[in-house]
């Protein structure tokens, strides 16, 4: 057992001297993912009406998507947040828009009680 380990330890040792070190964003790199996120969110909100929200993407890159007034499932919340946060990045009215009407769209669950709602 102890002779297996040794390969895996020396293998894991190159591999991390091997790797280059980590860099973190600089301002210019973060606002290129910022707008490009943006541009995504945009694309995906073309695709799809209120009455639902992205929750996978299927291997050809369209959404499987969950209806807004399904109060079991979880994800719906994650598309609206998402907006929320590029706004609050960029100012963008755009994106203030997409929130602002995906959130409306999830009204309905604010009235979900413990009984119809499930969660961890």
């Amino acid at each position: 057992m102890r002779f297996l380990s040794v390969p895996f330890a020396a293998a894991a040792l190159i591999g991390s001297l091997a790797a280059g070190p980590a860099r973190a964003l600089d301002d210019a790199a973060a606002a290129h993912v910022v707008q490009f996120s943006n541009q995504q969110m945009a694309a995906t909100a073309a695709h799809l009406s209120t009455v639902s929200s992205p929750e996978t993407t299927r291997a050809d890159g369209s959404w499987n998507t969950v209806s807004n007034t399904n109060e079991v499932a979880w994800t719906q919340g994650f598309f609206p947040g998402s907006n929320w946060y590029l706004y609050d990045l960029t100012g963008d009215a755009q994106a203030k828009g997409r929130a602002e009407q995906w959130t409306r769209a999830l009204e309905g669950q604010t009235r979900a009680t413990p009984t119809t709602r499930t969660c961890c």
